[in-house]
């Protein structure tokens, strides 16, 4: 069976082999890139960047078969589903402005247990879920606010996101720093006292000092450090440099 998206152009299905005999369809698939590392058990959602590629890369695959009805095959396990349904579901409010209600009733036909809800990133039984809905609610907050929107006059500006300078510091080799609320928050990873040295690579892994985080929070207009995490360098490190360093641990 095939859930209908966009009719005659765009469907849902799990039906590989029926839509691949068909000539009049153009099976799609989630491309490579677009893929979730988790931290625990967590697999989803993705973040902003994906959702910007999943959207490029579908667009530009019904342009080049206008004549043809797209279907995006998906994946029977519950995760990688939730995890296409909402790509697709991203992918309808950023190109075809679709409010998160109207979203949700193109897959309400879905049944409840093919799904899963969105979990912390931990190994501990979820106290809290979070639903595809609640996902696309806040991706329409980011768009009413104008922090995402279409790119207008460069191609890797998508209204307050930069993605080139997103994908940069989202690297683990470059930071490992967020962009949560464009201009006023970010989330990065808990620098080192690493003496002189401006990071250190171990085990796999980058560590950063908190010299390397201050060029980078200097060029970027971060005024304060809010430490959730154990002390694991002098808060000095910031305050000598105007940036006001506040603690507020999480106990866990």
């Amino acid at each position: 069976d095939m859930l209908t998206i966009l009719p005659n152009k765009l469907y849902l299905s799990q039906e590989t082999q029926a839509v691949k005999r068909n000539p009049e369809m153009k099976a799609f698939v989630t491309p490579e890139d677009v893929e979730y590392i988790p931290f625990c058990d967590d697999f989803g959602p993705f973040d902003i960047t994906s959702v910007i590629f999943f959207s490029c890369t579908l667009t530009d695959e019904m342009d080049a078969h206008r004549s043809k009805r797209i279907v995006y095959l998906v994946d029977t396990d519950p995760r990688r589903l939730t995890n296409s349904v909402f790509l697709l579901g991203a992918f309808l409010m950023l190109t075809r402005k679709m409010e998160p209600g109207q979203v949700w009733a193109k897959f309400s036909s879905i049944e409840e247990t093919l799904l899963e809800p969105y979990r912390d990133a931990s190994f501990d039984p979820p106290d809290f879920a979070l639903s595809l809905l609640d996902c696309w609610r806040g991706l329409w907050r980011a768009m009413s606010l104008h922090w995402l929107a279409l790119p207008t006059t460069r191609p890797t500006v998508w209204g307050q996101i930069d993605l080139e300078e997103y994908e940069h510091y989202e690297d683990p080799l470059n930071g490992d720093i967020t962009q949560v609320v464009p201009g006023k928050l970010i989330a990065f990873k808990g620098p080192v006292d690493l003496g002189s040295s401006m990071y250190s690579d171990r085990q796999g892994f980058r560590r950063f000092s908190p010299s390397y985080y201050v060029q980078v929070f200097q060029h970027l207009g971060v005024k304060t450090v809010v430490r959730l995490n154990e002390e694991c360098y002098h808060r000095s490190a910031f305050e000598n440099h105007r940036i006001r360093h506040v603690d507020l641990p999480v106990r866990g």
